[in-house]
């Protein structure tokens, strides 16, 4: 009943081997380029509005501390709220051009590894976007429960 250990693969291969046939990888470099097309342009609008927000910060605390009644301090707080959801979707859209590029790059050099690791990288973002949905739905349950 001796039983050898498995044998890893070697550098290079993946642990499955996976066939994709022109059909399957014509849609993955579409899906690629339109997924990386987006992440781009939202990390262009994202980049624009973080220099708008810095080189106009006084201003903005101003106006939101006119609109909603808060004094500086809490007007800050929420700046930081938002500066830090900022750089969630700055995370998120950098994961999705990370996975975007790996499994284009996979397709070009044939390399499965690459292709899963971009589905890994992928993942994350499907993960993001798990957490965002969770907290925005128990928020609206809250709010309704509340008012």
């Amino acid at each position: 009943m001796d039983q050898t250990p498995p044998v890893p693969p070697p550098p290079g291969t993946s642990l499955f081997e996976m066939d994709i046939d022109p059909i399957g990888q014509n849609h993955l470099n579409t899906i690629s380029k339109w997924g990386k097309f987006i992440s781009v342009t939202l990390l262009i609008i994202v980049a624009l509005g973080v220099v708008g927000l810095a080189t106009q910060y006084d201003q903005i605390i101003a106006r939101i501390g006119d609109l909603m009644a808060f004094d500086n301090k809490a007007a800050g707080i929420l700046l930081a709220i938002v500066i830090i959801f900022i750089g969630l979707v700055l995370v998120l859209l950098f994961f999705m051009l990370r996975a975007c590029t790996l499994i284009k790059q996979g397709l070009i050099a044939q390399n499965s590894d690459r292709i899963a690791d971009g589905f890994k990288a992928l993942k994350v973002v499907f993960t993001i976007g798990i957490i965002f949905s969770a907290l925005t739905i128990i928020s609206t349950i809250y709010t309704l429960v509340i008012s």
